[in-house]
């Protein structure tokens, strides 16, 4: 029987949980974001911190321009290998206010620089960029063509095309994406990496994507052996929303993620517990019901900080410690395309409509599910979502 009244080592453990739940984790987590204890900036506070964290970067993109040389761009643009990955920024002007965000130009010059630094991290891949402008009067997208000067620019409606008539902005979204991937898969790449103009890669973005293209599309690791991979994967993700990247979740690695992480976690501590603070030998149902205490107690502990941040940890580790898993539905910021899978999406989406509560992520969903197809996603993600709003939903509503 266990005595709970009697045993230090449950008012130990009490401690333990009212100092992190309590103490602790409010007091040094009310400011990180999608933890339990998050405090919500007001609209204007949070609308300030946003844009002097963009100010910030672009002063560094703008220091970084500054030394490129045009020449070096050119040659690195300009290649006859044949190309591995097709990179295209789609791209539209964003009615957002007097602020000038220049989020492409961001996304543009991260990647350059990125492109640049490959060959130094072992990158083994031929890779093409371009933007794809599909404003419809492109010639008001100033970003864009101020940037043609240093990189391709596709323009879907150039030339005095004319703008069809399309009932919702979500078939327009939806058109645009295939224009922009047909535009891709002109140069005939193994890969098309579709980008949106507020998706800003993270620095080990081609890291990880060089480990996928190998390791997961090209190849896969069987039996301990690599062999072809015959699995024909349509797309890979590479964002998801954060907000719906927690433990409790319905995709089916969140849980047992979850579990493991808490019991080699909790039965570690526990260990340590063992080691240094306990005072004499416990009986077997006592160190039984310690141990789940500090699983239970781990398990608390991620929840509250939130799986998103938990996720960060992987970035300390590219390639190895990302996730690849099945896709879920929502969002499409960064999708990577083998070329026959880029060509199935276009041929689905040019006989689908898009409508309000059917966006083209949605469409691209029940291509994969109903159709029997794959899809994988990169967790965590390969780009941060830079943009104040969305401007799709901001126009549809």
């Amino acid at each position: 029987m266990v005595h709970f009244s009697r045993n230090p080592v449950w008012r130990h453990i009490f401690i333990l949980y009212c100092l992190t739940f309590a103490v602790i984790l409010p007091l040094f987590t009310y400011r990180l974001k999608f933890s339990m204890y998050y405090q919500k900036l007001t609209e204007t506070e949070g609308e300030k911190k946003l844009k002097n964290e963009n100010n910030a970067r672009l002063e560094i993109v703008d220091r970084y321009a500054l030394t490129m040389d045009s020449k070096i761009i050119k040659s690195l643009l300009h290649t006859s290998r044949e190309t591995d990955l097709s990179v295209t920024v789609i791209t539209a002007l964003r009615h957002s206010s007097s602020y000038k965000a220049k989020y492409l130009t961001q996304v543009v010059w991260t990647l350059l620089r990125l492109m640049l630094e490959a060959p130094s991290r072992d990158i083994h891949l031929s890779l093409q960029l371009s933007v794809c402008n599909v404003d419809s009067e492109p010639e008001r997208h100033k970003e864009a063509l101020e940037l043609s000067s240093i990189v391709p620019v596709i323009e879907r409606f150039g030339n005095n095309r004319k703008v069809p008539y399309t009932a919702t902005v979500f078939e327009k979204e939806k058109q645009d994406y295939v224009f922009c991937l047909k535009a891709a898969q002109k140069s005939n790449p193994r890969y098309i990496l579709a980008l949106e103009d507020d998706a800003l890669p993270n620095e080990d973005f081609f890291v990880v994507l060089n480990h996928v293209i190998h390791n997961h599309l090209d190849y896969k690791i069987s039996k301990g052996e690599k062999t072809m991979n015959m699995d024909n994967i349509t797309y890979v993700k590479l964002y998801h929303p954060e907000r719906l990247q927690g433990f409790i979740s319905l995709e089916s690695e969140r849980l047992p993620e979850l579990f493991g992480l808490s019991t080699v976690l909790g039965t570690l501590l526990f260990y340590i517990y063992l080691k240094t603070l306990a005072k004499k030998t416990f009986s077997h149902s006592t160190v039984l019901l310690v141990l789940i205490s500090f699983i239970i107690y781990v398990a608390g502990l991620v929840i509250a900080i939130g799986r998103p941040n938990i996720n960060e940890v992987r970035h300390l580790f590219p390639p190895y410690l990302y996730g690849y898993t099945h896709a879920p539905h929502c969002c499409t910021p960064a999708m990577l395309f083998p070329a026959s899978g880029a060509h199935m999406v276009t041929e689905y989406l040019e006989k689908t409509t898009c409508y309000v509560g059917f966006a083209k992520d949605t469409a691209l969903f029940k291509f994969v599910t109903k159709l029997g197809h794959t899809a994988r996603m990169v967790q965590p993600n390969l780009v941060t979502h830079i943009g104040l709003y969305s401007s799709i939903i901001k126009q549809a509503s």
